[in-house]
């Protein structure tokens, strides 16, 4: 009879009644986000923490050393001690080398550059630092995610603080906090390369037409660090080559890749048939294990590649004819509108499906609820009627709910044996599930989208 009342009253009411019921689901919003939030910091500094900041902290050595850490790994090779650390010395390898961290290197040469500082500092120091640096990254994603849509300065404060304590309650982002991931690094990198490819050029010379505007190969360059991981970043390479073709954009961004490569070879001595053959045993040790990936739901079942292929084929297809309807290809010229911003959002959404990716990866699902919280609130750019208002509401908060929910040690630890061995293959299949039912959403609104600037 209390709810039927409580009901009733929103109803009689609902001037009054609603603003205390956002305010309550902000403060559960925020509530949830500092537990979660708490719980990554806790996690990091455990035993087990920082798992896959490892691999690149254990690759450093070899890089002080001059040595192929992709050969030193096949090889099963160990680093040379004593290590003089910036802050010690150790004199054994059980300080260097800890159970259950194993630092397989899956990533293109150039991210082990990027994290070459860290391996001067023993491993507890090198774990707190790569954590506060990983905290200011994600704290910078809310406010790149509000830049890259059309409107500016479109979210209130407060739901801005939502947005915060959204991506923060995101069971993925406390697990890429936890084990020192580069993903929040990565989207950062990706939206920056997204918002500066979008500004119009400043120059109308000669000279500017034919080099191109200064922000243009700074995109380059954002998007060729992010391509670090391009596991994540590769939708959005894909836009600049086929959908919004930027050489320049693409030409810096493979250049800027294309060095980290060369680099290890000058340093090391290693071939470059050498160093392929490396990466590509590196690249089959990690195909056959579990993920949110499509092909992650057939393990073992030897379909991986066809399976992304297919996918690849099925998404391609419709996002080809709206880019067909769009208009004409032309180069150097940002797609009108908010087209653009849903485009990008079902390439990477499609990313994290086509190819090998595990739960911490799932974070980056957050562009697609910033996106939808920016279509409800201008209903008027996508054409959308009350009920498509309504339709994508609930899924959204269901979504965002369902991918919030705890599935880490605490909660398995807690359920029986039997149960316990089969949460992570259903926390995986939900989550790929989840993210799939976005990426359909984002291209049935991708057809529904004003193509006008929208601000």
């Amino acid at each position: 009879m209390l709810y039927l009342h409580g009901f009733y009253t929103i109803m009689k009411n609902p001037s009054k009644t609603l603003p205390l019921l956002k305010i309550a689901a902000l403060a559960c919003l925020g509530l949830w986000a500092v537990a979660s939030l708490g719980r990554a910091i806790l996690q990091s500094f455990s035993p087990a923490g920082g798992n896959d900041l490892y691999t690149y902290w254990y690759a450093g050595h070899f890089l002080r050393e001059g040595k192929d850490f992709y050969q030193a790994f096949i090889d099963n090779n160990l680093p040379a001690v004593p290590v003089r650390y910036l802050d010690r010395r150790v004199d054994s390898l059980s300080e260097v080398i800890f159970p259950g961290l194993v630092p397989a290197p899956a990533s293109p040469p150039l991210a082990f550059y990027l994290m070459l500082p860290l391996a001067f500092f023993s491993w507890p120091v090198a774990k707190g630092i790569w954590l506060a640096v990983n905290l200011i990254l994600l704290g910078c994603l809310p406010f790149l995610l509000v830049k890259a849509l059309p409107r500016k300065d479109w979210l209130t404060r407060g739901e801005l603080l939502a947005l915060i304590f959204a991506l923060l309650g995101l069971t993925s982002t406390r697990y890429a906090a936890a084990s020192g991931q580069l993903t929040f690094l990565v989207l950062d990198l990706m939206l920056a390369a997204l918002i500066l490819s979008a500004r119009k050029p400043i120059g109308k010379n000669r000279k500017a037409s034919l080099w191109g505007d200064g922000t243009e190969w700074l995109a380059g360059f954002c998007l060729g660090l992010a391509l670090s991981k391009y596991s994540l970043s590769i939708g959005l390479l894909i836009l600049f080559v086929f959908f919004e073709p930027r050489p320049r954009l693409v030409l810096a961004a493979l250049f800027v890749q294309l060095a980290g490569g060369i680099i290890l070879i000058l340093q090391t001595g290693t071939g470059p048939i050498d160093l392929l053959g490396e990466y590509s045993r590196m690249l089959s040790l990690h195909a056959g294990m579990e993920g949110i990936h499509l092909a992650g739901l057939f393990p073992r079942s030897g379909w991986a590649v066809w399976i992304g292929i297919g996918f690849t084929l099925l998404v391609g297809l419709p996002l080809a004819f709206w880019r067909w309807k769009a208009g004409p290809w032309r180069l150097d010229r940002s797609l009108p509108g908010l087209g653009r911003a849903v485009l990008a959002v079902s390439l990477t959404l499609w990313a994290l499906l086509a190819v090998y990716h595990r739960a911490y990866d799932a974070m980056l699902v957050i562009v697609f609820f910033s996106l939808a919280a920016y279509l409800l609130k201008f209903p008027q750019d996508w054409q959308a009627g009350r009920q498509a208002r309504i339709g994508l509401g609930a899924f959204s908060v269901f979504a965002l709910l369902l991918l919030m929910i705890p599935s880490g040690s605490l909660v398995r630890g807690s359920l029986p044996a039997l149960l316990e061995n089969w949460w992570g293959v259903v926390e995986n299949l939900t989550t790929t599930l989840a993210i799939l039912a976005c990426l359909v959403i984002s291209i049935l609104l991708l057809f529904r989208a004003s193509r006008q600037s929208g601000g």
